[in-house]
């Protein structure tokens, strides 16, 4: 029955090429021709082009993903690689400086051994030089006592009349009892 219901459409009416749905096939046929050719057009004009254009960008933006990803990779490898050199230049600036201490160490102990020993050696000549200058200045005091003794006690017997042996008895015997 359907078939029927076709074919009577199909055939047509004597109106004028039309169906019972008020259809025209020829009109059908050629607005179906106009739609295939549309299709054709505009995909070889409109749809390829912009397909092509959306693959390339998608492959560009997964380019530089990938890009992108690589370069993340080598920055992170940079940066542990930078750490590392850190630490290792860390790690030697305290052996460096350890092994300078080990270093100055003895040559420290050295140096104020030899200042402890200058030092006492420059104490010793000093006290010398210190306990000759008091033995000089005492000797020297004796002297200007003895003088100014000697002078006194000619003085003194010059107003007795000692002779000069005498004199000379009575300074040798004050000198031996002060030495």
């Amino acid at each position: 029955m359907l078939l029927n219901t076709l074919s009577v459409y199909a055939a047509g009416s004597p109106e004028g090429g039309r169906t019972g749905l008020g259809l025209n096939l020829v009109d059908i046929a050629f607005y179906l021709l106009c739609f295939v050719i549309a299709m054709l057009v505009l995909n070889n004009v409109l749809f390829k082009p912009l397909s092509k254009l959306l693959d390339e960008r998608a492959t560009r933006i997964d380019s530089d993903y990938d890009k992108m990803e690589e370069m993340e990779a080598k920055i992170t490898n940079a940066d542990n690689q930078a750490k590392s050199i850190l630490a290792q230049a860390y790690a030697d600036g305290r052996n460096i400086t350890e092994e300078a201490r080990n270093q100055v160490e003895p040559t420290k102990t050295q140096i104020l051994a030899e200042a402890e020993t200058h030092k006492a050696e420059i104490l010793n000549k000093a006290n010398q030089e210190a306990d000759k200058i008091i033995a000089n200045s005492r000797a020297n005091a004796e002297k200007e006592i003895l003088v100014l003794v000697q002078k006194t006690i000619q003085k003194a017997t010059s107003n007795l009349k000692i002779s000069g042996a005498s004199q000379n008895e009575i300074l040798g015997s004050i000198v031996n009892s002060k030495l």
